[in-house]
């Protein structure tokens, strides 16, 4: 287990490498469609090469960037958890939606599961909500890990409280508890806000690269240098995809390795088969309620084919 957490690093701190270097590259490097000064032309376009010219605008741009995803997650938070069939079982609200009186058993046994493992834990969870969902899902909610701040939040769909035991059910709170342990809220909150950034960067530079294209193959009529300019755009959107692909595979992995690191806790505070047979019975019942909601929208094309 050393090992993976050592590898989830390692995968985390190249993503973060990576991602930060392409943050450099393309803040140096200029795109213009007139010569400038000191510039390269690379198929149709002129490239200069301008370090720390634009730092502080790169720096804002990031700042910002983070703030507006940070701001856009805290609106998706509110939302997620202003809906109506999200209820808020411990502690009890003093306002908002409550659960039905047929589901007390459930709120009950959620609320006694809960309490149980996270004092054999030794995690605090400031609140427990079930979702009523069709879907077997659980997540935990967690963004400020730090003592004084931190307020984690557990969340689990009322199937989940359905289709399991409630030994099962335990080992989908442990897991959840790991993550809570290791501030994966937090972590992946992290790695996501560079990216962003990135990604934003990227969009920008393929739309100067489509404008200068348009700009010859309509206005200047001349088929030559749009053909140079084409061929610019196909190289610099493979390139970028192939990093992109690069860097998000670290991403990708150093996530997985935290689910693994979720289950290697879930195992070692209940039982590995507890835990494996939980993990068995979501997946099939994912998997049935995808075909099932595939063979409704198959039956409602061919309503909607025969005009009934």
């Amino acid at each position: 287990m050393r090992r993976i957490k050592i590898s989830r690093f390692a995968n985390a701190s190249l993503f973060f490498i990576l991602t930060f270097s392409q943050i450099i590259i393309v803040s140096w490097i200029s795109i213009s469609q007139i010569e400038l000064e000191n510039s390269i032309k690379i198929f149709g376009f002129f490239i200069s090469i301008n370090p720390f010219a634009n730092f502080q605008f790169t720096a804002l741009l990031v700042l910002l960037t983070a703030g507006l995803q940070i701001f856009l997650l805290a609106l998706l938070v509110n939302i997620v958890f202003s809906n109506k069939n999200m209820i808020q079982i411990y502690p009890e609200p003093l306002y908002g939606p409550a659960h039905a009186p047929e589901e007390t058993p459930l709120v009950e046994k959620t609320i006694e599961l809960v309490t149980r493992i996270s004092k054999k834990a030794n995690i605090k969870v400031n609140k427990v909500f079930i979702f009523r969902k069709a879907v077997p899902n659980a997540f935990s909610l967690d963004l400020f890990p730090l003592p004084f701040l931190r307020r984690p939040y557990i969340v689990l769909n009322t199937n989940v409280l359905e289709i399991l035991s409630d030994n099962e059910i335990e080992a989908v709170i442990s897991h959840e508890l790991a993550h809570i342990k290791n501030g994966d809220s937090l972590f992946r909150l992290v790695l996501s806000i560079p990216r962003l950034y990135i990604n934003l960067v990227y969009l920008f530079i393929y739309l100067q690269i489509i404008t200068g294209f348009l700009n010859v193959l309509f206005d200047t009529l001349d088929l030559a240098l749009a053909v140079e300019r084409a061929i610019f755009f196909v190289l610099a959107y493979a390139i970028l995809s192939v990093v992109t692909k690069i860097t998000v595979r670290f991403l990708y992995s150093a996530n997985h390795q935290a689910e693994y690191l979720g289950d290697y806790f879930a195992a070692n505070l209940i039982d590995s088969d507890v835990l494996i047979n939980s993990l068995i019975h979501l997946g099939q019942r994912s998997e049935a309620m995808q075909v099932l909601s595939k063979e409704i929208e198959w039956l409602y094309s061919l309503r909607a084919n025969s005009g009934l």
